[in-house]
């Protein structure tokens, strides 16, 4: 019984391979032989319908023989063209495949395809990454949300939906994640929309972070303490030269006065640099809360003039609101938005000429927005620096003025203060015509119940997918 059975499976395969081999062949010779049946029989009925005998036909009757040739052999040869180049085609696919399975399997870098977080591809480095043994036991789980902590599922669940719809979704992103043996560790992943065996899916490649993370942590442990450190002396220092400087100790020489002003300048700045990395380092690390309350437009920008103008008239720059939406309110902490609205307007008073103006402005935007923007009329951003004006210690040739000191981390504070309002901050530069700084807030309306009231602490800014 089992010889027999053996038998008819190796007749079986066989069949298979004649089926596989020349399937295209017989294909084309079946429906050729189809095209020339139907014409002969067509011809056939011709010649009955008008009583033609055999002596009265064309080529002595054989034309319903000779005529389906010249139809059915061109129909044959294209068939069988079309066929061909369809088999190639799909040998191209095949070998397409087999290399991508190759390199995907030999990568480092852990890569998962998955249709609505379910797995349906995964090489041995997301395996390896997630603790398991095996990407076949990626691939028997129900979900992937098993993988995140809980905190992220939700954010996941949605940004995957987005980008299974087609909609536009966030891409790249630090989440935490979780092993099989219930360790938590820090990923980075990129997730994109592909085409997987003809339909829609999700590619997830992966990346363990945790030991960046913590280098991240220990350089940002060692500055805090550092800069809390220096911070106190420096400051007593700063006050003390002050004092000497404005005569409270008495009357100093001119060559001391002038070596002590250079001494409170350059302890000012370091202040200032401490003050910043350390308002950086507490906003990225999540122990900054902001109290959001309802804010007028236009009282918010009337705020930021007063608190700017003396430094402004310090070096002889005018400030002028042009545009001020009276009805228009936005949620947020004035104290955060007081320091973007002070960097930059410092910097358009750096970088403006001599005597010069700046332009302050808010305005409703038709998409749900408000736009506070700063102009300058200064020498405008050079192409080389525009990628990176938002990057830390960055600074940019400043004016037609000796440089006014500085710490490089202004605009980059600017940038985390207005995402953590869920905002996004931008600028126009041309050459020699000035620059405006903008940052757009979400207007605030009453009947918003869901509206926050306090800026989320968690790490990161963004979405998961």
């Amino acid at each position: 019984m089992s010889a027999r059975v053996v038998h008819h499976a190796a007749l079986l395969r066989g069949a298979l391979y004649l089926v596989r081999r020349y399937g295209p062949w017989l294909t084309a010779l079946m429906i050729t032989g189809v095209v020339w049946l139907i014409t002969n029989v067509t011809v056939e009925i011709l010649y009955a319908t008008r009583n033609i005998d055999l002596a009265q036909r064309p080529f002595g009757g054989a034309l319903p023989w000779l005529f389906p040739l010249f139809i059915t052999i061109p129909f044959a040869l294209v068939l069988l063209k079309g066929l061909q180049q369809l088999g190639q085609a799909e040998d191209e696919l095949a070998r397409r495949d087999t290399q991508f399975r190759t390199l995907v399997n030999g990568s480092l870098q852990g890569v998962c395809i998955h249709r609505n977080l379910h797995p349906i591809f995964a090489n041995p480095a997301f395996a390896r990454t997630f603790g398991f043994e095996s990407p076949d036991e990626v691939l028997a789980l129900d979900s992937l949300l098993v993988l995140f902590a809980p905190e992220e599922r939700v954010v996941i669940e949605q940004n995957v939906a987005r980008r299974m719809r087609n909609e536009i979704a966030d891409t790249q992103f630090e989440r935490r994640a979780l092993r099989r043996d219930g360790t938590s560790f820090w990923v980075e992943t990129l997730a994109t929309r592909v085409n997987w065996e003809g339909r829609a899916a999700v590619q997830l490649t992966v990346v363990d972070i945790s030991e960046r993370k913590s280098i991240e942590d220990m350089k940002n442990d060692f500055i805090s303490t550092v800069s809390h450190e220096l911070r106190t002396p420096l400051t007593s220092i700063s006050g003390s030269l002050g004092l000497i400087n404005a005569g409270m100790a008495g009357r100093i020489p001119p060559e001391a006065a002038n070596l002590i002003q250079i001494a409170a300048n350059n302890s000012d700045r370091l202040v200032r640099l401490i003050n910043d990395i350390l308002d950086i380092e507490k906003i990225e690390s999540g122990k900054m809360e902001i109290e959001f309350f309802p804010i007028q437009s236009w009282q918010l920008v009337e705020m930021a003039v007063e608190a700017n103008r003396g430094f402004a008239e310090r070096f002889g720059i005018s400030m002028e609101i042009v545009e001020s939406e009276l009805d228009a309110r936005v949620l947020g902490g004035i104290d955060q938005l007081m320091q973007v609205f002070a960097n930059l307007m410092s910097n358009a008073i750096k970088f403006s000429p001599l005597r010069g103006r700046i332009e302050i402005a808010a305005r409703r935007l038709a998409d749900g927005w408000v736009r506070f923007s700063v102009r300058d009329f200064g020498q405008g951003i050079p192409d080389e620096f525009r990628s990176q004006i938002f990057e830390k210690f960055t600074q940019g040739p400043n004016g037609d003025r000796p440089r006014q000191g500085g710490t490089g981390l202004g605009l980059a504070i600017c940038k985390v203060l207005v995402e953590k309002h869920q905002g996004r901050i931008g600028f126009e530069s041309e050459a020699g015509r000035g620059t405006t700084f903008w940052f757009d807030l979400g207007e605030y309306r009453p009947e918003d119940a869901s509206t926050p009231t306090r800026a989320p602490s968690e790490r990161g800014f963004g979405t998961a997918a």
